[in-house]
């Protein structure tokens, strides 16, 4: 684990109350507008506890944050002064609420321990390839990778559309930071340029960017370096990515925000398109890699 110092844990310490607090005061109308925005300054709480930190403390806090949240919103939940009438029905809209986060309190655990993870695994390759990040050439490559996920994501047939390729392509060429913005990026313009039928929400936009960070992420751990990533790995880090994003993350996110069927529905769903598209993500992957690394050397930019 990284030595951290006294300052920066008073500030991871700051960090995981005010997160704590947050998911406590999620879902009282009266504190905070809407359901779920508690939780989600936490999420963004253990993602900057796993930037300033590493993987280790950033998988424990996500944990700890969580839970503790959860219990704090269960036994000292915030009470509102309120007429008689009033207080009934945001007592029985606040007991539902409760009772429906703490019956699905292991998946928000394990949520926050795998976005703690991630953003301090995140962390090592940022403070890496920080001073390269912003160069005009650098730029230049993550607007192209921008540009054909939102132009590929466009044409798509109803539901099918192969987007998230360049994304993920990103990630193994540029690095995961600039995968990680472009992923951002893309599903920003995407969104103005053929808005869904749903509201706009940054979750769907964190798991776009996860999409560019996470299978180089995994593919680097398992001991590739760029150019030569074997097919085997590449499957396997965009696998890992994919269900993580695709097959999780989004379809969470959208049964909290929207109700839409049930949660295993949409996960069966967005299974059965990833087991067809991962496969081809990476045998695409490998062979473009494969012949763009004869023509330019991404390590002379980004390594």
């Amino acid at each position: 684990m990284k030595k951290i110092s006294l300052r920066r844990w008073i500030l991871i310490l700051g960090i995981a109350l005010i997160s704590i607090n947050a998911v406590r005061l999620s879902g009282n109308p009266k504190v905070f507008p809407g359901f779920y925005i508690g939780l989600v300054i936490a999420y963004l709480g253990i993602i900057l506890i796993g930037l300033i930190s590493d993987k280790t403390v950033g998988a424990i806090a996500g944990g700890f944050i969580t839970f503790s949240g959860l219990m704090a919103k269960k036994y000292v939940p915030v009470i509102p002064k309120l007429k008689k009438a009033q207080m009934n029905a945001f007592l029985e809209e606040l007991n539902a609420f409760t009772q429906f986060l703490i019956d699905r309190i292991y998946i928000f655990i394990l949520i926050g321990i795998i976005i703690g993870f991630l953003a301090g695994l995140l962390a090592k390759y940022i403070r890496k390839d920080d001073r390269k990040l912003f160069t005009t050439v650098s730029i230049a490559h993550m607007s192209i990778f921008v540009a054909l996920s939102v132009i590929i994501n466009t044409l798509r047939i109803g539901s099918v559309s192969f987007g998230g390729f360049p994304i993920i392509f990103s990630g193994y060429l540029l690095g995961p930071l600039p995968g990680f913005i472009v992923g951002g990026v893309a599903d920003l313009l995407g969104f103005l340029i053929r808005p869904s039928s749903f509201p706009f929400n940054p979750l769907f936009t964190l798991t776009s960017a996860l999409t560019g960070a996470i299978p180089i992420i995994v593919t680097k751990a398992l001991g590739e370096k760029y150019p030569d990533f074997s097919l085997v790995k590449v499957l396997i880090g965009i696998f890992i990515g994919q269900m993580l994003t695709s097959v999780i993350l989004v379809p969470i996110f959208s049964f909290w925000l929207y109700g839409a069927n049930t949660l295993p529905f949409l996960m069966g769903k967005a299974f059965a398109k990833q087991i067809v598209s991962i496969p081809i993500y990476a045998v695409l992957l490998t062979i473009l890699n494969e012949r763009l690394s004869k023509v330019i050397d991404f390590r002379k930019i980004y390594n």
